[in-house]
């Protein structure tokens, strides 16, 4: 058994923080996909939206037209997803 004192164990995960928009309020969950097209993802740094949107584009060969919405529970981000046929 390996024992690293250096660590304060148990590690538990907590939450992430709700994003903050641009200005510093808080981000309403509305209208996603057009904050990141316009370069003001409440996710800058955190998370790379832009990628999750191009990997979903090319592996359901569709666009994603729309993120009406996106909220949090249980330690996860939820997002509505429309997409092309």
């Amino acid at each position: 058994m390996s024992y690293f004192p250096e660590l304060s164990l148990p590690i538990t995960y907590d939450h992430d923080d709700w994003p903050k928009m641009p200005d510093g309020n808080d981000f309403d969950g509305k209208q996603l996909l057009t904050l990141v097209r316009s370069g003001n993802s409440p996710f800058h740094g955190l998370w790379d939206v832009n990628l999750l949107i191009r990997e979903i584009e090319k592996n359901l060969d569709a666009y994603v037209i729309d993120i009406p919405v996106i909220s949090k529970g249980s330690n996860n981000y939820v997002s509505s997803c429309l997409k092309s046929s």
